[in-house]
């Protein structure tokens, strides 16, 4: 029986040393966080570590356990709102004046997510202090705070007030707020936000080697909607064009909007070239109160988006995705009818066919519109086809230098009721393909096809008969 209950007594023996060892161990380990929300708004059950107001924090002097020092103070403007300064930053560099009044919040208002009884400043790590915080108010008192290690479960960072020694738990926004370094006050946001691409007003483009692409907002209130038919922007460099409305829309205002930066890449750049900034594209928007933007983009970075310059910043971030309209040419945004003018606007249309035949076309000025053919009378529906066969040349590309073309087949001078002149001539460059040349400036190319159509118009109404229905 003796033999039977020896192995029972050490197995007994040996679980009492376990519990009184781990015992032990837990009264040695720091005690550890409640489970309560942090929050910087005081109330009845939250345990405050101080309790003034926002308005009240007066100076906020840092020192980081990099060596880092800097300081922020605040005033009260005019109106009696708080004006945030940052001292011991770089003056050639922007800083987030927001993040500072939120900083006010939380020295004015600090919440504890538990208090720490008889803490030793080593188990704490406030001998080794990650921040060390000295809080002016305008009462004239100061309070100084030690920011230790972190809490082992995650929940926090533990901070002492030095006047009380008093040991707390913190955590959320109070424990970012509190460590934040010079970098985190840096600002990155390029611009805007913008939430409308009407906001914007005007884009310049400008590319090494290539001429600078200009689009404008008309005079007037202006919308992209697809219900809006007539163009609200023009291109007016490298040529006079009107933009459609969706096309502008979806390649060009809308990407230039959603431009976010992720996060900043380097201050003071020494050697742009790495970042493709010693050959970049340049962009600058005005918007509708009349602000003027400007940034450099560079290369593709390695999260897929591009390095940006902000001019005047100094500063190279990086943004959150590709920039799609770098190589966006001006045809791109054009209107595809390169020479469309409406019939109530126009006096007369002359024709002039290589070879020598000529025609002319006459509007009245009465409403409805009729016209003359050749000094003959000619129906309206025949008036209509022929006047939309005139001004319907859809643009099929832009005219590059390899494209030959000859003398021109058919120039057409109109004449509007304005007083003002213009002329389309069309040259042929092979037998799909003729250049269209406005007013002495050969730019695009048209389809072959709709200059026939135009060509058997003459046929037909030579003939007496009708124009088919362009619709």
């Amino acid at each position: 029986m003796k033999k039977q209950m020896r192995p029972i007594l050490i197995t007994v023996i040996a679980c009492l040393v376990v519990a009184g060892a781990l015992l032990l161990v837990l009264k040695l380990i720091p005690n550890e966080a409640e489970t309560i929300t942090p929050s910087n708004t005081a109330g009845d059950s939250m345990m405050m570590v101080i309790q003034k107001s926002a308005t009240a924090v007066e100076k906020a002097e840092f020192k980081t356990d990099s060596g880092e020092k800097f300081t922020i103070k605040y005033t009260l403007d005019e109106s009696g709102n708080q004006v945030a300064t940052l001292i011991g930053g770089d003056d050639d560099l922007a800083y987030n004046n927001t993040t500072m009044y939120d900083l006010a919040g939380h020295l004015g208002y600090m919440a504890a997510i538990q208090q720490i009884e008889n803490a030793d400043d080593k188990d704490f790590g406030f001998h080794k202090p990650q921040r060390e915080i000295k809080i002016s108010y305008t009462d004239e008192t100061v309070i100084e705070l030690t920011v230790g290690k972190n809490a082992p479960s995650g929940d926090g960072v533990y901070i002492k007030r030095e006047d009380t020694k008093e040991v707390y738990l913190i955590g959320g926004a109070t424990q970012r707020m509190l460590m934040n370094t010079l970098q985190d006050y840096r600002v990155f946001t390029l611009f805007g936000p913008y939430n409308k691409t009407t906001d914007i007003r005007k884009v310049t483009i400008e590319r090494k080697d290539e001429d600078k692409l200009i689009v404008v907002a008309k005079s007037g209130e202006v919308s992209t909607s697809e219900e809006t038919s007539t163009a609200q922007y023009e291109i007016i460099s490298p040529a006079q064009a009107d933009v459609a409305n969706d096309a502008l829309e979806t390649n060009l205002l809308k990407p230039l909007i959603s431009i976010e930066a992720e996060t900043l890449v380097e201050d003071k750049p020494k050697d742009l070239a790495k970042y493709g900034l010693d050959n970049p594209t340049r962009v600058e928007f005005e918007d509708a109160d009349k602000k003027k933007v400007s940034f450099l983009i560079g290369t593709i970075a390695e999260n897929g988006g591009n390095y940006v310059m902000l001019e005047g910043s100094n500063s190279v971030v990086m943004t959150k995705q590709a920039i799609p309209f770098i190589g966006i040419d001006y045809t791109d945004l054009m209107l595809k009818l390169i020479w469309l003018h409406n019939m109530d606007t126009v006096s007369s249309i002359r024709y002039q066919i290589a070879g020598g035949e000529n025609h002319s076309l006459e509007f009245s000025t009465t409403t409805p519109i009729t016209g003359t053919y050749d000094g003959g009378s000619i129906s309206d529906d025949n008036l209509s086809n022929l006047f939309l066969l005139t001004v319907r040349f859809t643009l099929q590309g832009k005219l590059e230098s390899s494209m030959k073309y000859g003398a021109p087949k058919l120039t057409i001078q109109m004449k509007l009721k304005n007083g003002s002149e213009t002329t389309l001539q069309l040259a042929e460059i092979n037998e799909r393909h003729y250049a269209a040349i406005i007013d002495g400036e050969a730019r695009y190319y048209v389809n072959v096809t709709q200059v026939n159509e135009l060509f058997d118009a003459f046929d037909t109404l030579a003939s007496g008969g009708t124009i088919p229905d362009m619709f």
